[in-house]
């Protein structure tokens, strides 16, 4: 290691095992959009569609709570 340097060797043994994937799942609609209707009929219509998302979190106690960034659990309906 070069000088200077922060070795985080240490760090990262003690918390690889702590690392979860974050499943979500959301409920989503098209916004209306009438030339695509007319061209691809219903298939582009406002139904509810779900989407699934899948991120990252750490585990920080010993009793499950999990930390993770907004952005992967932001307007989820379910996550796992």
């Amino acid at each position: 290691m070069q000088e200077g340097q922060i070795d985080f060797t240490y760090a990262a043994e003690q918390t690889v095992h702590a690392v979860v994937n974050v499943h979500t799942k959301t409920i989503v609609r098209q916004p209306d959009n009438p030339i695509m209707e007319w061209f691809y009929g219903d298939r582009y219509s406002n139904r509810p569609r779900e989407e699934e998302g899948i991120g990252s979190g750490v585990i920080i106690s010993a009793d499950g709570y999990i930390i993770t960034n907004n952005h992967v659990i932001e307007n989820a309906e379910n996550m796992k």
